[in-house]
């Protein structure tokens, strides 16, 4: 959300905090973390997919889950799926994520 760009109603102290997105570096280092197995494609999804550690992290537990379930290995493509699929059901109204 840009600055500004809402009212915050209410009684309790609101304050602004700026966070800036992950250095390239940092991304690297993200995905090497929550998905070891794609060591290799480190900077492709790093370059890909700018996003925060929390959701990477929810995204690596959802590739993992299908990979397990399909019983094929871990890859890009199941990577690009996981973020297709949260960016979805984000966006879906009346779908509960559960």
């Amino acid at each position: 959300m840009r600055r500004g760009t809402s009212l915050a109603l209410g009684t309790m102290p609101v304050m602004h905090l700026a966070a800036e997105p992950l250095a390239a570096a940092a991304r690297r280092r993200l995905w090497r973390a929550v998905l070891p197995e794609l060591d290799a494609q480190a900077e492709t999804l790093a370059l890909r997919y700018t996003m925060d550690p929390a959701a990477a992290e929810l995204i690596a537990q959802d590739v993992r889950s299908i990979a397990a379930l399909d019983g094929r290995p871990i890859d890009l493509e199941s990577v690009a799926d996981g973020v297709r699929a949260r960016a979805h059901a984000h966006l879906t109204p009346g779908l509960d994520v559960v």
